[in-house]
C-alpha cells in the first residue's frame, strides 16, 4: 500500500512534543550517565533551526542558520565537554533528531518529499559538524583544528550520504516501488556520494602521507569519460567533453582523476536547473590544460582565493564543507601543476587544471 507524501516541515510541527519526547529517549538510551534532567535546550532550538530551514526552501524569510553553522550546536558541543562525554555521543544528540523523525514517521505511515528531506538531513549534519568543531576546540584549543575540522566534514557528509540511502531503500522495502522511480534515483546518488567521499578520504590519506605519485601515459579524453560516466547529474544538468582522443599526459590516474572528479562533482552542485558543464582539455606549448566550466551565475567579488581555503563554501547549497576544492589544489600540486579559477560574472565559473608534460 502506498503510503501518503506530507510536508516534512509540518509534520515535524504537529509532532513536535512527540518528537521532543521520542529523540530524548534516544539520547538516554545512547548516554545514560550523561543526559541532562530534561531535554536540552541546545537541541531544541537546533529543531526549531531545522523547521524555519524547511520553511525557508518554500520561499519563507531567511530566520536560521542552518544549514550553516548553529550557535546552538556549537554550544551542545562545549557542554558536553564540560559533561565528560565523548564525540561520538555528541554526535547521537542531533542523530536522535533523525532517527525520531523516521520513528513517528513510520508509526504514522507517511512518507516525506524528497526535497524535504535532503535540507532536513544537510541541517541535522551541519549542526553535528558544528557541534564536533566546537567540542575538538574545546578539548584541545586551536592545536588540531583543521584535522578537527576534516574529521567534522567526513562525519558530517558520511550521514547526510548515507542517511539519504537508508532512507530510500526503506521506502523502496516498503512500498514496493522499482529502482527506476524517483526514490531509487535518491538510493542511487546517496550509493555515489559516499564513494565520492571515500575517494576524497584515500586522496587526502595519499597526499598527506607524502606517497611517491604512480605516474602513467593517461589518455585525458578517456580519463574524462570516466570521470563523467562515475557522476550523477541532477536538475536536468548537461556535461559536454571537449577533449583530442590523441591527447596524452604524464601522471597518476587515480589522484588525477579524483581532483577532476572533485571539480565536477562541485560544478553539478551549483549549475543552475537545466545548465551545462564543460568539461574540455587543450594542448597549450607543453602543457595540458582541463578545464572545467559551470553555470553557478557566477563569484562574490573578491573571493576566488577564499575558494581554495579549507570548509569555504560558495553559495547556499550546504552540501560539504567546501573540503573538495582544498584537496584538489593539493593534488593537482602534486603533480607540480596549478590549478586556477576564473570568473564569468552572471554566468558562472571556469576552474583550470595546468598540467606540464602533454604529448599527442
Amino acid at each position: 500500500m502506498s503510503q501518503k507524501t506530507v510536508s516534512l516541515r509540518e509534520f515535524m510541527l504537529k509532532n513536535r512534543k512527540e518528537l521532543e519526547g521520542v529523540c530524548f529517549r534516544k539520547m538516554k538510551e545512547k548516554a545514560p550517565e550523561r543526559v541532562e534532567e530534561h531535554f536540552p535546550e541546545e537541541v531544541r532550538t537546533v529543531i526549531d533551526e531545522i523547521i524555519r530551514a524547511l520553511g525557508r526552501e518554500k520561499g519563507l524569510p531567511e530566520s536560521s542558520p542552518l544549514p550553516g553553522k548553529s550557535a546552538a550546536a556549537a554550544e551542545r558541543g562545549r557542554r558536553r565537554k564540560q559533561l565528560g562525554s565523548t564525540i561520538e555521543k555528541l554526535s547521537y544528540d542531533f542523530g536522535s533528531i533523525s532517527d525520531a523523525v523516521g520513528e513517528i514517521g513510520r508509526r504514522a505511515g507517511v512518507s516525506f518529499d524528497a526535497s524535504d528531506y535532503q535540507v532536513f538531513n544537510v541541517s541535522v549534519d551541519a549542526a553535528i559538524a558544528a557541534a564536533i568543531e566546537a567540542y575538538w576546540n574545546a578539548a584541545h584549543g586551536d592545536a588540531n583544528h583543521a584535522a578537527a575540522e576534516r574529521l567534522g566534514f567526513l562525519a558530517h557528509e558520511l550521514r547526510n550520504a548515507l542517511s539519504s540511502a537508508q532512507m530510500a531503500f526503506a521506502t523502496l522495502k516498503r512500498n514496493q516501488m522499482g529502482v527506476n522511480s524517483r526514490t531509487g534515483d535518491v538510493l542511487e546518488r546517496g550509493l555515489s556520494r559516499l564513494e565520492s567521499l571515500n575517494n576524497q578520504a584515500l586522496l587526502a590519506v595519499k597526499l598527506n602521507a607524502g606517497l611517491k605519485l604512480e605516474r602513467t601515459r593517461v589518455q585525458v579524453s578517456s580519463l574524462l569519460q570516466d570521470i563523467d560516466d562515475a557522476a550523477f547529474p541532477q536538475r536536468d544538468i548537461s556535461v559536454i567533453i571537449d577533449a583530442d582522443d590523441a591527447l596524452e599526459i604524464e601522471a597518476d590516474e587515480g589522484l588525477l582523476t579524483s581532483a577532476i572528479g572533485n571539480l565536477l562533482q562541485n560544478a553539478l552542485k551549483f549549475t543552475r536547473r537545466g545548465g551545462t558543464v564543460l568539461l574540455r582539455a587543450r594542448k597549450r606549448g607543453d602543457a595540458v590544460v582541463i578545464e572545467v566550466e559551470d553555470e553557478c551565475g557566477g563569484l562574490p567579488a573578491g573571493k576566488q582565493d577564499e575558494l581554495f581555503r579549507p570548509f569555504v563554501q560558495k553559495g547556499q547549497n550546504r552540501q560539504g564543507l567546501g573540503l573538495g576544492l582544498a584537496i584538489t589544489r593539493e593534488a593537482v600540486e602534486a603533480h607540480g601543476g596549478e590549478l586556477t579559477v576564473q570568473d564569468l560574472p552572471g554566468k558562472g565559473c571556469i576552474f583550470a587544471v595546468k598540467l606540464l608534460g602533454a604529448s599527442t
